[in-house]
């Protein structure tokens, strides 16, 4: 589904209502089509047709006739909050890397597994030259979000909450 980010919202509490309030919407539209459509057209659709096209795609260099549908794609997984074992060995961290589609130039996605979080960044080195930069911006980006959303001591004397 498509949504907005709020980066032009400087308020962090602020901008998570706009991307809930945003997403919230997009989730009504995708419902509308149906949940479970991409999934019955999946069923039809044999693996490979998608990789032709993509190919197809490509070859033709039709992204760069059209601006880009989307430039980031973001996706969250939850993982399983207990351990997975492979021929008797547990599997201690997995790592999400998601693909960077033609005509987009980032792909951030979130995996939990047994109560950790971890985010994987794959991106088009013309797009985002410094990776590392932007996933060094996430740790600073939760602790204002958790700063912005404690009560100042103020409003706790007077019982009052954020609302966040």
């Amino acid at each position: 589904m498509f949504t907005s980010l709020a980066t032009d919202v400087a308020d962090p509490i602020e901008r998570l209502r706009v991307v809930q309030r945003v997403t919230r919407g997009a989730k009504v539209e995708h419902n509308a089509i149906g949940a479970d459509m991409l999934q019955n057209w999946a069923e039809f659709a044999a693996p490979t047709t998608l990789a032709l096209a993509a190919r197809f795609y490509t070859r033709m260099k039709l992204a760069d006739r059209h601006r880009p549908i989307h430039n980031l794609v973001i996706s969250n997984v939850p993982g399983p909050p207990f351990p997975l074992y492979l021929a008797g060995a547990e599997l201690v961290a997995a790592y999400p890397m998601g693909p960077v589609f033609e005509g987009a130039g980032l792909n951030v996605t979130v995996l939990s597994y047994q109560g950790s979080v971890d985010f994987g960044f794959n991106a088009a080195s013309n797009a985002v030259p410094d990776l590392w930069r932007l996933a060094d911006c996430v740790q600073g980006a939760f602790a204002e979000l958790e700063q912005a959303a404690r009560p100042s001591p103020a409003s706790v004397g007077r019982g009052e909450a954020t609302g966040a």
